[in-house]
This record gives structure tokens, C-alpha cells and sequence, in this order.
């Protein structure tokens, strides 16, 4: 009797040791998935507040160049109407003192060169803010993040790979598509148990030690993006 007494109550204390034991991991890798979950999010809001900053910058930039502009387009205005009335003033004096084919010559010759003037120095603002803001749309979509994900192609086979292009932002797939023109590489890593054939179009095992395949479906993977940057600049996600 006394031994199975003990026999029991060695056994009652391992389990319960061993359920302590799985309590506290259970509890520990709850706590490392909060805490993987809580840094995503803290990337996430990091990454969609420096976007925002940078659109908010970029629109005051809009802005500023439309009041030079308007500026500018005043200023000229202001000098076409001091010419005019300077050539009024010349032409009545012309009136008065000279023959009236001489007037007319002098006339037209100052309209003429009036009307250039002024053409030249509006199609120059033209341009000008033409190219302003063409720089400040490249610099968006430049500096804007995307990210591009890796997924498993089921209809064609589990080493099938496909690019999805996600646009952080405002979450536009098509738009974020056209964008792929700005990138240069990607670098994809394959785990052990996962040899991909991403990019170079070959096993990947080999570097593991010659791992097969595993069946079942492969987890979508962050790659870098490397955009044409001169010095390249380079976002990581995920």
C-alpha cells in the first residue's frame, strides 16, 4: 500500500510539473507572437507616417511652385502694361512731331516686339513649372514604399512562384504594377526545407545540404526593393 501511495503521488507531481512546464510555454510563445505582432504594426505605422510626411511635404512643394508662378505671371503682367502705356506715350509724341507712315512703322514695330516678349517669357513659366512638377511626381513615386510579396502558384505546382505588388499607401495593385519599371533586383532567400527557383531559375537545395521538397503550401515571403536611386536606396518590410 505505501508504495503505490507514492507511485501515485510522484506521478500526480510530474504531471503537473509537466503541465506548468507547458503552461509557461504556451504562455512564452503567446508572448513572442504579441510581441512579433506589436512590431509589424509598429513598422507598419512607422513606414505609412514617413509616407505621409513625405506626401505632405511634396504638396507644400505643389503649392509654393504654384504661387511663384502666379507671382511671376503677375510681374509680367505688370511689365506688359508699363510698355503699352510707354509705347502710347511714344507714339503720340511720334504724332506730333513726325509724319503719320513713320508712326505706323514705329507702331507696329513695337507691338511686334511687345507680343514676342511677352510669348517667350509666358512659354518659359510654362515650362518651368511644367518640369517642377514633373520632378515632384518623380520624387513620389520614388520615395513612396512598396512591397512586393512571393506566393505559390497552386494551379501550376508547389515550385511555381508569383509576384504580387502590394502599394502601401493606398493599397492599389494596378498603380503599384506600373511601378515595377523602377526596380532592379530582388533577393529572395528560400529556408532550408523550402528550395526555391527564384531567381536564377535553379534548385536552391543544394545549399541546404540537398533538401527535398516539402508538400504543402509555402508562405508568402518579403523580398527587398531596390529602386533606381543614385546611391540606390533600398526598402525592407516585413
Amino acid at each position: 500500500m505505501t508504495i503505490s501511495s507514492s507511485s501515485s503521488s510522484s506521478s500526480s507531481s510530474s504531471s503537473s510539473s509537466s503541465s506548468s512546464s507547458s503552461s509557461s510555454s504556451s504562455s512564452s510563445s503567446s508572448s513572442r507572437i504579441s510581441n512579433s505582432r506589436s512590431s509589424s504594426r509598429s513598422k507598419k505605422v512607422d513606414v505609412t507616417e514617413a509616407a505621409a510626411v513625405v506626401i505632405v511635404v511634396e504638396a507644400a512643394t505643389v503649392e509654393v511652385v504654384i504661387i511663384v508662378a502666379t507671382v511671376v505671371v503677375v510681374i509680367v503682367g505688370i511689365t506688359v502694361v508699363v510698355v503699352v502705356v510707354v509705347v502710347v506715350v511714344v507714339v503720340v509724341v511720334v504724332v506730333v512731331v513726325v509724319e503719320v507712315v513713320v508712326v505706323v512703322v514705329v507702331v507696329v514695330a513695337v507691338v511686334v516686339v511687345v507680343v514676342v516678349v511677352v510669348v517667350v517669357v509666358e512659354v518659359v513659366v510654362i515650362i518651368e513649372i511644367v518640369i517642377i512638377i514633373l520632378v515632384v511626381v518623380v520624387l513620389v513615386l520614388v520615395v513612396v514604399v512598396l512591397v512586393i510579396e512571393v506566393e505559390e502558384d497552386e494551379s501550376v505546382g508547389l515550385m511555381s512562384r508569383r509576384l504580387r505588388v502590394r502599394f502601401l499607401i493606398t493599397n492599389h495593385e494596378k498603380f503599384a504594377a506600373m511601378m515595377n519599371f523602377a526596380v532592379i533586383r530582388l533577393s529572395y532567400t528560400p529556408t532550408e526545407t523550402t528550395p526555391a527557383l527564384w531567381p536564377s531559375g535553379k534548385k536552391l537545395a543544394q545549399r541546404s545540404g540537398g533538401a527535398g521538397l516539402v508538400p504543402g503550401r509555402v508562405k508568402p515571403r518579403t523580398l527587398k526593393l531596390v529602386l533606381a536611386a543614385d546611391p540606390p536606396s533600398v526598402w525592407h518590410y516585413g
